[in-house]
């Protein structure tokens, strides 16, 4: 499961995550882990909402928005930093006030 949380957290980044950021990997993985071991062993806790899963879940989504938002600052995410390419159109507006 830790392999599994793991690969989830590092899929973030284009090849491999910045030493800096490694505590904060680490971080995300652990949440994602605990998440996983909540719907493993016990899935009908989770169901009926008497479990720390939707917690986690919070957690894990704070903590990834904030991992996300590192890796575009460092350039180490697909799609963004500096090796994004800017695309334009080729299409033309119809109503020259808009």
């Amino acid at each position: 499961m830790i392999e599994q949380a793991l690969s989830t957290v590092t899929a973030s980044a284009n090849d491999d995550v910045p030493e800096r950021l490694y505590p904060l990997a680490r971080h995300c993985a652990a949440l994602r882990c605990a998440m996983l071991v909540e719907l493993t062993y016990w899935p009908e806790q989770v169901q009926r909402e008497n479990s720390p899963y939707a917690h986690y879940r919070e957690l894990y989504t704070d903590a990834m928005l904030g991992f996300t938002r590192a890796l575009d600052d460092s350039g180490n995410r697909r799609g963004r930093g500096p090796l994004s390419v800017v695309c334009t159109t080729t299409i033309e507006n119809p109503d020259p006030d808009a």
